[in-house]
C-alpha cells in the first residue's frame, strides 16, 4: 500500500531584484535623512489605496501629531486661501486625471 506524492519546486535567482530593493532602501534612507536635516517634507496621494501621506517632517510642520491622518481636503486647509490652494488643487487634479507625478 504507498501512495504517490508529487512534489513541484521553482527556483529563480532573485540576487538582481534583492540588490535592486536594498539600493532603493539606502537611497530612501538617504532622503529621508537629508529631508530632516534640511527640514523639507514631503506629502503625496497613494492612487492604489486611496490615501494621502506625509512625511514625519511635514506632520513637524504643520505641527500635528504622528497619528494624525491626513486627507486632501483637511491637507488643503493647511494652505492659503486663493492662488496658493488653488495651485495644489490644480496640479493634484492633473495628476490623478493623467496618472502621472510632477
Amino acid at each position: 500500500m504507498g501512495s504517490i506524492i508529487h512534489y513541484q519546486g521553482f527556483v529563480a535567482d532573485i540576487t538582481r531584484p534583492r540588490q535592486t530593493e536594498e539600493a532603493l532602501q539606502k537611497t530612501m534612507s538617504m532622503f529621508e535623512r537629508t529631508s530632516r536635516m534640511a527640514r523639507i517634507g514631503w506629502w503625496g496621494k497613494n492612487l492604489l489605496i486611496g490615501e494621502d501621506e506625509w512625511s514625519d517632517v511635514t506632520r513637524e510642520i504643520h505641527e500635528v501629531g504622528p497619528d494624525y491622518v491626513p486627507s486632501m481636503q483637511t491637507a488643503l486647509n493647511f494652505y492659503k486661501e486663493g492662488e496658493s490652494r488653488q495651485k495644489i488643487i490644480d496640479v493634484v487634479t492633473h495628476c490623478i486625471k493623467n496618472r502621472s507625478i510632477l
